[in-house]
Protein backbone atom coordinates (compact mmCIF):
# COMPACT_ATOMS: atom_id res chain seq x y z
CA UNK A 1 0.00 0.00 0.00
CA UNK A 2 1.57 3.43 -1.06
CA UNK A 3 -1.61 5.53 -1.27
CA UNK A 4 -2.94 8.44 1.08
CA UNK A 5 -4.87 6.81 4.51
CA UNK A 6 -8.32 7.68 2.81
CA UNK A 7 -11.51 5.88 2.47
CA UNK A 8 -11.86 6.59 -1.32
CA UNK A 9 -8.50 4.30 -1.99
CA UNK A 10 -10.96 1.22 -0.36
CA UNK A 11 -8.40 0.18 2.63
CA UNK A 12 -11.01 -1.59 3.69
CA UNK A 13 -11.08 -4.00 0.94
CA UNK A 14 -7.28 -4.38 0.78
CA UNK A 15 -7.32 -5.21 4.24
CA UNK A 16 -10.01 -7.51 4.28
CA UNK A 17 -8.18 -9.34 1.47
CA UNK A 18 -5.00 -9.63 3.19
CA UNK A 19 -7.02 -10.87 6.82
CA UNK A 20 -8.49 -14.01 4.22
CA UNK A 21 -4.98 -14.21 3.01
CA UNK A 22 -3.87 -14.65 6.85
CA UNK A 23 -6.66 -16.64 8.12
CA UNK A 24 -6.18 -19.32 5.33
CA UNK A 25 -2.42 -19.66 6.20
CA UNK A 26 -0.66 -17.92 3.00
CA UNK A 27 2.63 -16.48 4.41
CA UNK A 28 3.29 -12.82 2.89
CA UNK A 29 4.82 -9.64 4.25
CA UNK A 30 3.73 -6.12 4.60
CA UNK A 31 4.58 -2.72 3.59
CA UNK A 32 1.85 -0.26 4.26
CA UNK A 33 3.28 3.70 2.94
CA UNK A 34 1.33 7.02 2.14
CA UNK A 35 0.30 9.98 4.35
CA UNK A 36 -2.94 9.92 6.40
CA UNK A 37 -3.98 14.01 6.38
CA UNK A 38 -7.44 13.86 8.66
CA UNK A 39 -8.16 11.23 10.65
CA UNK A 40 -7.61 7.86 8.81
CA UNK A 41 -10.18 4.64 8.42
CA UNK A 42 -10.18 2.73 11.42
CA UNK A 43 -8.92 -0.23 9.68
CA UNK A 44 -5.49 0.70 9.76
CA UNK A 45 -5.17 0.37 13.24
CA UNK A 46 -7.28 -2.89 12.87
CA UNK A 47 -4.48 -4.08 10.26
CA UNK A 48 -2.04 -2.71 12.36
CA UNK A 49 -2.70 -5.03 15.27
CA UNK A 50 -4.57 -8.29 13.06
CA UNK A 51 -0.96 -8.45 10.78
CA UNK A 52 1.78 -7.41 13.33
CA UNK A 53 3.81 -10.58 12.31
CA UNK A 54 3.35 -9.84 8.38
CA UNK A 55 4.39 -5.81 8.83
CA UNK A 56 7.58 -4.69 7.72
CA UNK A 57 6.63 -1.11 7.81
CA UNK A 58 3.56 0.63 8.34
CA UNK A 59 3.34 3.95 8.26
CA UNK A 60 4.51 7.34 6.33
CA UNK A 61 7.93 7.21 4.97
CA UNK A 62 10.63 9.55 6.55
CA UNK A 63 11.88 10.04 3.17
CA UNK A 64 11.81 10.17 -0.27
CA UNK A 65 15.19 8.08 -0.67
CA UNK A 66 13.02 5.43 2.09
CA UNK A 67 9.72 5.36 0.22
CA UNK A 68 11.93 4.88 -2.59
CA UNK A 69 13.65 1.97 -1.52
CA UNK A 70 10.72 0.48 0.43
CA UNK A 71 8.98 0.26 -2.84
CA UNK A 72 11.99 -1.40 -4.57
CA UNK A 73 11.47 -4.38 -1.53
CA UNK A 74 8.10 -4.51 -1.98
CA UNK A 75 6.86 -7.32 -4.65
CA UNK A 76 3.34 -6.91 -5.54
CA UNK A 77 1.28 -3.99 -5.20
CA UNK A 78 -2.52 -4.73 -4.66
CA UNK A 79 -4.43 -1.63 -5.56
CA UNK A 80 -8.23 -1.37 -4.33
CA UNK A 81 -8.69 2.78 -5.14
CA UNK A 82 -12.24 4.19 -5.68
CA UNK A 83 -11.35 7.37 -7.11
CA UNK A 84 -8.06 7.88 -8.50
CA UNK A 85 -7.02 10.83 -11.11
CA UNK A 86 -4.31 9.27 -12.71
CA UNK A 87 -2.21 6.76 -9.95
CA UNK A 88 1.02 8.37 -9.66
CA UNK A 89 1.48 6.29 -6.58
CA UNK A 90 1.05 3.28 -8.95
CA UNK A 91 3.11 4.31 -11.08
CA UNK A 92 6.18 4.86 -8.99
CA UNK A 93 5.65 1.13 -7.25
CA UNK A 94 5.11 -0.73 -11.16
CA UNK A 95 8.48 1.61 -11.82
CA UNK A 96 9.88 -0.39 -9.02
CA UNK A 97 9.11 -3.67 -9.86
CA UNK A 98 6.04 -4.05 -8.06
CA UNK A 99 3.72 -6.56 -9.71
CA UNK A 100 0.41 -4.51 -10.20
CA UNK A 101 -2.79 -5.85 -9.55
CA UNK A 102 -5.40 -3.38 -10.19
CA UNK A 103 -9.21 -2.94 -10.50
CA UNK A 104 -10.34 -2.22 -14.30
CA UNK A 105 -11.44 1.51 -13.68
CA UNK A 106 -10.14 4.49 -13.84
CA UNK A 107 -7.08 5.50 -15.40
CA UNK A 108 -5.16 1.66 -14.05
CA UNK A 109 -5.59 0.22 -17.31
CA UNK A 110 -3.53 3.01 -18.62
CA UNK A 111 -0.56 1.91 -16.63
CA UNK A 112 0.13 -1.38 -18.33
CA UNK A 113 -0.11 -3.06 -21.72
CA UNK A 114 -3.22 -3.79 -23.01
CA UNK A 115 -2.17 -7.39 -23.81
CA UNK A 116 -1.37 -7.96 -19.94
CA UNK A 117 -4.64 -6.52 -19.10
CA UNK A 118 -6.33 -10.25 -18.09
CA UNK A 119 -3.49 -10.51 -15.57
CA UNK A 120 -3.23 -7.38 -13.79
CA UNK A 121 -6.86 -6.05 -13.49
CA UNK A 122 -9.55 -7.26 -11.39
CA UNK A 123 -13.55 -6.93 -11.81
CA UNK A 124 -14.30 -7.84 -8.11
CA UNK A 125 -12.99 -8.19 -4.49
CA UNK A 126 -13.37 -11.91 -5.00
CA UNK A 127 -11.23 -12.11 -8.14
CA UNK A 128 -8.85 -9.58 -6.47
CA UNK A 129 -8.55 -11.79 -3.79
CA UNK A 130 -7.65 -14.59 -6.41
CA UNK A 131 -4.99 -12.98 -8.39
CA UNK A 132 -3.39 -12.01 -5.19
CA UNK A 133 -3.15 -15.19 -3.65
CA UNK A 134 -1.53 -17.05 -6.94
CA UNK A 135 0.91 -14.22 -7.29
CA UNK A 136 1.70 -14.61 -3.22
CA UNK A 137 1.80 -18.36 -4.02
CA UNK A 138 4.24 -17.79 -7.09
CA UNK A 139 6.62 -14.93 -5.70
CA UNK A 140 9.83 -16.81 -7.28
CA UNK A 141 8.06 -16.35 -10.41
CA UNK A 142 6.63 -13.26 -9.79
CA UNK A 143 10.06 -11.78 -9.31
CA UNK A 144 11.93 -13.65 -12.24
CA UNK A 145 8.97 -11.70 -14.60
CA UNK A 146 9.30 -9.19 -16.58
CA UNK A 147 8.39 -5.82 -15.28
CA UNK A 148 6.43 -2.83 -16.77
CA UNK A 149 9.22 -0.14 -15.43
CA UNK A 150 9.45 0.86 -19.22
CA UNK A 151 6.15 1.07 -19.83
CA UNK A 152 5.57 3.53 -17.11
CA UNK A 153 8.69 5.28 -17.29
CA UNK A 154 7.02 7.09 -20.52
CA UNK A 155 5.48 9.00 -17.27
CA UNK A 156 8.88 10.24 -16.76
CA UNK A 157 8.97 14.41 -16.61
CA UNK A 158 12.62 14.25 -18.50
CA UNK A 159 10.50 12.48 -21.44
CA UNK A 160 7.33 14.64 -21.33
CA UNK A 161 8.88 18.23 -20.86
CA UNK A 162 9.43 18.21 -24.73
CA UNK A 163 5.76 17.41 -25.67
CA UNK A 164 4.42 19.74 -22.83
CA UNK A 165 6.94 22.20 -24.41
CA UNK A 166 5.55 22.04 -27.83
CA UNK A 167 2.01 22.11 -26.91
CA UNK A 168 2.46 24.97 -24.51
CA UNK A 169 4.22 26.60 -27.45
CA UNK A 170 1.03 26.32 -30.54
CA UNK A 171 -1.22 27.36 -27.73
CA UNK A 172 0.87 30.73 -27.33
CA UNK A 173 0.73 31.01 -31.11
CA UNK A 174 -3.46 30.88 -31.17
CA UNK A 175 -4.76 34.36 -31.33
CA UNK A 176 -8.30 35.21 -29.26
CA UNK A 177 -11.12 35.77 -31.50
Amino acid sequence: WNHRWEYDKAPEVFFRTLFRLKEEGVPFRLIVLGRSYRKAPEIFEAARHRLKEEILHFGYAKSRAEYARLLWQADILPVTSRQDFFGGSVAEAIFCNCYPLLPNRLAYPEHIPEEKHAVHLYENEEELYSKLRDAVLRIGAIRERAAFRDFVARYDWSILVADYDKAFGQLAQIKPK
